[in-house]
């Protein structure tokens, strides 16, 4: 079984469809091929988008309303680190 024929039907499909058309070449699309606004509207409010910045690094670039809701703050721009409370670093 294929990862996409394990998603659920309708907006994981669809999301995950629209995100294989971003892959040029199947490699992950660089952060000026990428828009939102191509992948399904009803995907944006889950969306998190992290820009690797260093080896073992990671900055949130985008995030979606229920993701921010998660956090009860806007974490863009927050490392990885900054984001996950400190005793599950470990």
């Amino acid at each position: 079984m294929s990862f996409r024929d394990a998603l659920s039907p309708g907006l994981a499909k669809q999301t995950f469809d629209s995100w294989c058309m971003l892959r040029l070449g199947g490699k992950v699309p660089r952060k000026d091929e990428l828009c939102p606004l191509c992948l399904p509207p009803a995907a944006l409010p889950n969306l998190m988008l992290m820009e690797q910045v260093a080896p073992d690094e990671f900055r949130c670039r985008l995030i979606g309303s229920i993701i921010r809701g998660w956090y009860g703050r806007n974490v863009v721009g927050e490392s990885m680190r900054e984001m996950i409370p400190a005793p599950a670093h470990a």
